[in-house]
């Protein structure tokens, strides 16, 4: 007779090696030797993991940041210490120190899923981005905020402990405002709201699975309470209104000074709930981009866009530079296009694809880019607008 794998569920031939488990010689309980390869190369890489030593000092975390992105200053301070306390907690779960969910405020393009995206790469952990927009409450058509968790159990390998220390990035959260003029229903906003309640504060919510040879789905449960959340939003609205306000009457002007108001109460005001903004308690406003940050952005970072292409080129033999003046032309049509430092990587693509179209005959080459090439490849019809 045939034995079932308990963890699988896959028929078991007679001829395949697998472990059989006795439980008080009333149950036989089977495992197939894929499951067995598989749990062995789990122990095998969690072993590892605890001989790497990773560094959590703020200063160390900081630094990190400082050879990934660029200004942002104070930002990198503040998320230097979140980061550190975060890896602290989830290292020292015995002390019951709470979780800070971290809310990244600033313009399009400057560096909040950057900033993300480097806070999983340095503590090595499962890491997904989340898109605001698209979700719904549970049974409407959309993503459901329990779709995320699933998701970063995909990234982690199906291995729920390292996806309960993962970390999600949900952007363009301030879409959910009540107060927002995107064509949503106040009532959707409000729904996700209360759905994101739940996960951010850390609670057991069941994760709809695919079983491998199986078309049912199951129910695995994840704990949230370890999961890093990081939210970002541009909100506009926030800019929208100045500090001060000059009015005139007859001859005499008066500026009228508004009282000062904190973000937090900023953003409530926009049509959060307060819940919500409780759970998201490290708060940090990144600024807006300039010509000479993005700039530095083009060469500076470990890997940077120009970085790529130029290794991308050598692999065809051609030794690819860029001008001073396309490197000041650049900068300033991604400022124009006004998506920050994202616009850097459209203006290349368009540059960069005819002599990458014509790679293969230029190899042994020297290839410099130019003013003229940035201009006739990405061209801006009508600049007076800008």
């Amino acid at each position: 007779m045939k034995k079932k794998c308990i963890i699988c569920e896959r028929e078991i031939d007679e001829n395949e090696v697998s472990i059989r488990v006795h439980e008080d010689d009333q149950k036989d309980f089977s495992i197939c030797s894929n499951c067995v390869e598989r749990i062995y190369s789990m122990v095998q890489d969690a072993k590892a993991k605890e001989e790497t030593v990773i560094s959590v000092h703020p200063l160390d975390v900081y630094r990190h940041f400082e050879k990934k992105i660029i200004s942002q200053d104070e930002a990198k301070k503040t998320l230097a210490v979140a980061v550190s306390n975060h890896f602290k907690r989830i290292s020292h779960p015995e002390l019951g120190i709470e979780k800070s969910n971290i809310l990244l405020v600033g313009p399009t393009g400057c560096g909040k899923t950057a900033f993300a995206r480097e806070i999983a790469s340095y503590l090595q952990v499962p890491f997904v981005v989340a898109d605001a927009t698209s979700m719904t409450e549970a049974g409407y058509v959309g993503e459901d905020v329990s779709d995320i968790l699933r998701r970063l159990l995909i990234v982690a390998d199906g291995n729920i402990i390292e996806a309960q220390r993962g970390i999600i990035f949900i952007d363009e959260i301030d879409k959910l405002a009540s107060g927002s003029n995107e064509n949503t229903s106040m009532v959707k906003r409000e729904g996700v709201q209360q759905a994101l309640l739940k996960m951010l504060e850390g609670s057991r919510i069941a994760v709809p699975i695919s079983s491998e040879n199986s078309s049912t789905k199951k129910n695995v449960e994840i704990d949230t309470s370890q999961i890093l959340f990081i939210c970002g939003g541009a909100f506009p609205e926030l800019y929208e209104k100045e500090e001060k306000k000059n009015y005139s009457i007859g001859f005499h002007n008066f500026e009228v000074t508004e009282k000062k108001t904190s973000i937090f109460e900023k953003i409530k005001n926009l049509g959060f709930l307060p819940e919500l903004l409780g759970r998201l308690s490290v708060i940090v406003t990144l600024e807006k981009l300039d010509v000479t940050d993005i700039r530095r952005i083009l060469v500076e970072p470990e890997n940077s866009i120009v970085d790529q292409y130029k290794k991308l080129l050598s692999i065809d033999g051609i030794s690819l530079d860029f001008s001073n003046e396309a490197m000041d032309t650049i900068a300033k049509k991604a400022i124009r296009l006004g998506t920050g430092a994202r616009g850097l990587r459209t203006i290349m693509e368009k540059t960069m694809l005819d002599i990458m179209f014509k790679a293969s005959e230029k190899s042994g080459s020297e290839l410099v880019v130019t003013k003229e090439m940035v201009d006739a490849a990405f061209y801006e019809p009508d600049k007076s607008v800008y």
